[in-house]
Protein backbone atom coordinates (compact mmCIF):
# COMPACT_ATOMS: atom_id res chain seq x y z
CA UNK A 1 0.00 0.00 0.00
CA UNK A 2 2.74 2.34 0.95
CA UNK A 3 4.23 1.43 -2.49
CA UNK A 4 0.63 2.60 -4.48
CA UNK A 5 0.87 5.90 -1.84
CA UNK A 6 4.37 6.71 -2.88
CA UNK A 7 3.61 5.98 -6.85
CA UNK A 8 0.66 7.95 -6.11
CA UNK A 9 2.50 11.03 -4.79
CA UNK A 10 4.95 10.97 -7.46
CA UNK A 11 2.19 10.97 -9.91
CA UNK A 12 0.85 14.05 -8.57
CA UNK A 13 3.92 16.00 -7.94
CA UNK A 14 4.61 15.29 -11.79
CA UNK A 15 1.17 16.53 -12.58
CA UNK A 16 1.49 19.61 -10.68
CA UNK A 17 5.23 20.03 -12.33
CA UNK A 18 3.47 19.82 -15.65
CA UNK A 19 0.93 22.24 -15.28
CA UNK A 20 3.18 24.70 -13.94
CA UNK A 21 5.28 24.23 -16.97
CA UNK A 22 1.93 24.60 -19.46
CA UNK A 23 1.53 27.82 -17.30
CA UNK A 24 4.76 28.73 -17.64
CA UNK A 25 4.68 28.40 -21.39
CA UNK A 26 1.34 30.08 -22.08
CA UNK A 27 2.66 33.31 -20.06
CA UNK A 28 5.70 33.44 -22.43
CA UNK A 29 3.31 32.93 -25.65
CA UNK A 30 0.88 35.40 -24.28
CA UNK A 31 3.66 38.31 -23.21
CA UNK A 32 5.19 37.79 -27.01
CA UNK A 33 2.25 38.38 -28.74
CA UNK A 34 1.31 41.41 -26.50
CA UNK A 35 5.01 42.51 -27.25
CA UNK A 36 4.75 41.86 -31.26
CA UNK A 37 1.25 43.19 -31.04
CA UNK A 38 2.76 46.64 -29.78
CA UNK A 39 5.34 46.53 -32.21
CA UNK A 40 3.43 45.89 -35.09
CA UNK A 41 0.89 49.34 -33.83
CA UNK A 42 4.19 51.04 -33.30
CA UNK A 43 5.29 50.18 -36.80
CA UNK A 44 1.38 51.26 -38.35
CA UNK A 45 1.61 54.29 -36.09
CA UNK A 46 4.83 55.13 -37.97
CA UNK A 47 3.69 54.35 -41.40
CA UNK A 48 0.79 56.20 -40.77
CA UNK A 49 2.74 59.30 -39.99
CA UNK A 50 4.59 59.08 -42.95
CA UNK A 51 1.53 58.45 -45.18
CA UNK A 52 0.62 61.82 -43.35
CA UNK A 53 3.47 63.52 -44.04
CA UNK A 54 3.49 62.23 -47.67
CA UNK A 55 0.49 63.84 -48.14
CA UNK A 56 0.91 67.18 -46.29
CA UNK A 57 4.19 67.44 -48.67
CA UNK A 58 1.76 66.26 -52.08
CA UNK A 59 -0.71 68.85 -51.37
CA UNK A 60 1.97 71.86 -51.08
CA UNK A 61 3.34 70.99 -54.19
CA UNK A 62 -0.03 70.70 -55.64
CA UNK A 63 -0.78 74.10 -54.16
CA UNK A 64 2.96 75.37 -55.78
CA UNK A 65 2.03 74.00 -59.03
CA UNK A 66 -1.19 75.35 -58.99
CA UNK A 67 0.56 79.21 -57.99
CA UNK A 68 2.51 78.20 -61.15
CA UNK A 69 0.07 77.88 -63.62
CA UNK A 70 -2.09 80.98 -62.18
CA UNK A 71 1.04 82.65 -62.97
CA UNK A 72 1.69 81.62 -65.92
CA UNK A 73 -2.04 82.10 -67.27
CA UNK A 74 -1.69 85.97 -66.38
CA UNK A 75 1.40 86.52 -68.14
CA UNK A 76 0.09 85.01 -71.25
CA UNK A 77 -3.00 86.38 -70.94
CA UNK A 78 -0.74 89.85 -70.42
CA UNK A 79 1.20 89.29 -73.37
CA UNK A 80 -1.84 88.71 -75.64
CA UNK A 81 -3.32 91.83 -74.57
CA UNK A 82 -0.08 93.86 -75.28
CA UNK A 83 0.12 91.96 -78.51
CA UNK A 84 -3.70 93.27 -79.40
CA UNK A 85 -2.89 96.98 -78.19
CA UNK A 86 0.44 97.15 -80.56
CA UNK A 87 -2.18 95.98 -83.38
CA UNK A 88 -0.67 92.61 -83.35
CA UNK A 89 -3.40 89.50 -83.58
CA UNK A 90 -0.96 86.74 -81.51
CA UNK A 91 -3.35 83.59 -83.43
CA UNK A 92 -1.60 84.60 -86.80
CA UNK A 93 1.14 82.42 -87.89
Amino acid sequence: MQVLSLFSEKEKAYHLYQSRQNALREETTKKNMLEQAERDITQAEQGKANAERATAQAKRETAEAMQQITEEKRQKAHLIKLLQDAGIDPKQP
